[in-house]
């Protein structure tokens, strides 16, 4: 198969020339490429830091082979937090969505209980190609960087550590970026209203996050409330 060219690509796919299939759907395959997992996707999916984007994603199966051409792509990175909004206000928004959160106690206990305590019950844990755990790690993790909360370094290296034999490639590499402030686009619409209070654009930004995957948009919704909401001490 001729390689197929490469519109947009986040920071973790731009140097891909292609791998072997890991997983497939209606639009989109996961590859396992020398460079790390690699999600591709048509060009109505959602961008993130590991996604390559392509006119039309062909039928694959596990086991196929797709090659990439990302020489002329351009590249797609997550825009910086906004400022943050009074806590109060951060408050009553994330108290908003909250019939939209996962509903697992160990995911929505991030704004609250010992964080060494809850990266072991999370990472690699629940449903979905990235299990639902470690979907709500990275939304803590993306919230906690946002605040520039006093914890974040040790926070952001309790979830690492663990992600690194408890999980899948994926879901360890969307770690690893939400490390660094980048996020599949969703995660960040509903970050920047989340932070901002933004009335008008919360519900739309929750709408488009919890519509991310079956389980995945909810579970990363729940990390951030969970990272927003956690006291700063």
């Amino acid at each position: 198969m001729t390689p197929l060219p490469v519109r947009v690509t986040g920071r973790g796919a731009r140097d891909t020339t292609g791998g072997r299939v890991m997983a497939a759907g209606a639009g989109w395959v996961w590859l396992r490429t020398d460079r790390g997992p690699v999600h591709v996707s048509g060009v109505r999916g959602p961008r993130s830091p590991l996604t390559a984007t392509v006119d039309r994603v062909p039928v694959l199966e596990p086991g196929d082979r797709l090659g990439l051409d990302a020489s002329e792509a351009k590249i797609w990175t997550t825009p910086p937090p906004p400022a943050a909004a009074d806590r109060d206000r951060i408050r009553d928004a994330c108290a908003a969505v909250g019939p939209y959160l996962w509903n697992d106690p160990r995911a929505r206990a991030l704004a609250t209980d010992p964080l060494e305590d809850l990266v072991p019950e999370l990472a690699g844990r629940g449903p979905g190609l990235t299990p639902a755990g470690d979907d709500a790690l990275m939304g803590f993790l993306l919230a906690r960087r946002a605040l520039d909360a006093p914890t974040f370094r040790h926070d952001a290296a309790t979830v690492l550590a663990t992600s690194r034999t408890a999980t899948g490639d994926p879901a360890r590499a969307f770690l690893r970026w939400a490390a660094r402030g980048e996020a599949p686009e969703p995660a960040w619409f509903a970050l920047a209203a989340l932070l901002t209070a933004d009335g008008p654009n919360l519900a739309p930004a929750v709408r488009r996050l919890t519509a991310f995957g079956r389980t995945t948009g909810r579970a990363i919704l729940t990390g951030l409330v969970g990272g927003l909401l956690r006291p700063e001490c």
